[in-house]
């Protein structure tokens, strides 16, 4: 007997001693989960931000207008369009509610090789049209990564910093803009591309940044004989060059620069015996801007004036035409060119209150143009025959509520059409004035 409940002792204790090491081993296999999960947590937290809003937005027009992005992006009114019976048939108001513009992205930072620091961002969000539908789909807004070098010494104490930028983000031309609530921030008073690009920035001592970038159009074309195309890009052969000086300290920032463009509007032409012949048609432009921006606390004032030769694919209202038809089937062209100049002035934190202001005026072309017709004369499809001049006028108001944001703004947009349209592109006889009200709101919650 006493055998037995010796053997069942010893039964008891080693299944005892097995349960123990299981639930010891469960419990350390538990920990080292738990401890390789913290350990993701971080380095995603240390490595990866998403961020974004949903944003919403409710808009009234007085009358017709040249828009895009449903609506959304506006540029100007359209011309009067009278009927038989004096009706002008353009008067006609608008309403919409959309959250096409509603935004996801996420950044990729602190990842380091050596002396290079690599960054990264990819953002979408909805406001792209399919079709002739209201139907939308997710469009690309940036796509990039950085190369970074940091405290690169100089003479003495001064030190430099080096960023290369491969990838698709702001045209560097558009870095400073107006902060209103509307979808085109200023635009076609203020310039606007998103483009892919090479774009380095050296800053020296902290004040100084030289930028040099070249560009290739894809969203953002060029127009010419067959509408809007990033193919007389493609046929050139030549990318955008931009270059630009900044100086910023203590709350001002200036910044100097000029953007090149260079285009081959055809590939093929006809000569006189009426054979189709390889043309090298070309047409280069210029297109330099003044930035300036001041702040103080809670006080912002910033203004940027551009003169632009064409420059359709940054969002101005001009073009280019043909000045000269050569017998041997090859055109010359002639840009036109325009003034845009806007100023901005914003107070606030919490309760933010802003006013912005912009002009625009179409100079004409540089030298005479063969013809007006649309088959010599190309210009941004936003903007409507014998457009001489616009501007407009938008008081805001918005207040910021930790992550949510809503607002009101009101916009004047008043744009001046005439008649008989002479060979330097400017209309000269018949010139008035078309104005459009425009009521936005929005609601907007970010993350």
């Amino acid at each position: 007997m006493k055998k037995i409940l010796l053997l069942l002792s010893v039964c008891l204790y080693a299944c005892t001693f097995t349960y123990a090491a299981d639930t010891d081993n469960d419990s350390i296999k538990a920990s080292i989960k738990a401890e390789k999960k913290e350990k993701i947590k971080q380095k995603w937290n240390t490595h990866f931000k998403f961020y974004g809003f949903v944003r919403n937005y409710l808009t009234y027009d007085s009358r017709q207008g040249y828009s895009a992005n449903n609506g959304l992006y506006y540029f100007v009114p359209k011309d009067v369009n009278p009927n038989q019976k004096g009706q002008d048939l353009n008067a006609t108001p608008e309403f919409r509610y959309l959250n096409i513009t509603t935004r996801l992205g996420v950044n990729m930072f602190d990842y380091k090789y050596k002396n290079t620091y690599f960054a990264a961002r990819i953002e979408c969000d909805f406001a792209f049209s399919l079709g002739t539908t209201s139907a939308v789909a997710l469009r690309l807004r940036h796509a990039f990564f950085t190369m970074t070098w940091k405290d690169l010494k100089l003479c003495k104490d001064k030190t430099a910093e080096v960023r290369l930028l491969m990838g698709q983000n702001w045209h560097p031309i558009s870095i400073g803009y107006a902060d209103i609530m509307s979808f085109e921030t200023g635009s076609p008073f203020d310039v606007a591309n998103r483009s892919p690009q090479i774009t380095m920035d050296a800053t020296l001592d902290k004040k100084y940044t030289i930028t040099g970038a070249l560009i290739a159009q894809f969203q953002y074309a060029s127009t010419g004989p067959e509408g809007a195309s990033v193919d007389y890009q493609k046929y050139a052969l030549t990318p955008e060059a931009f270059v630009a000086f900044t100086y910023s300290d203590k709350g001002l920032t200036a910044r100097a620069g000029v953007n090149i463009t260079s285009l081959r509007p055809r590939k093929y032409g006809y000569d006189t015996d009426s054979v189709k012949v390889i043309v090298k048609d070309r047409i280069t432009t210029f297109c330099p801007y003044l930035f300036l921006e001041y702040k103080y606390k809670d006080l912002v004032v910033s203004a940027k004036t551009t003169y632009g030769q064409a420059g359709e694919q940054i969002n101005l209202m001009s073009g280019y035409g043909v000045k000269k038809m050569n017998a041997d089937g090859s055109w010359e062209y002639t840009p036109m060119q325009s003034s845009s100049t806007w100023g901005y002035i914003q107070y606030g934190k919490k309760y933010i209150g802003s006013v912005f202001g912009g002009y625009f005026k179409n100079l004409g072309t540089t030298s005479p143009l063969v013809s007006t017709d649309k088959e010599h004369l190309f210009i941004n499809s936003f903007c409507g025959e014998g457009l001489t001049a616009a501007w407009r006028i938008i008081p805001s108001f918005k207040v910021q509520l930790g992550k949510f944001l809503f607002g009101v703004e009101y916009h004047y947009t008043a744009a001046q059409y005439g008649k008989s349209v002479n060979n330097y592109g400017l209309a000269t006889t018949d010139l008035h004035w078309v104005g459009n009200h425009r009521i936005l709101a929005m609601f907007q919650y970010e993350w």
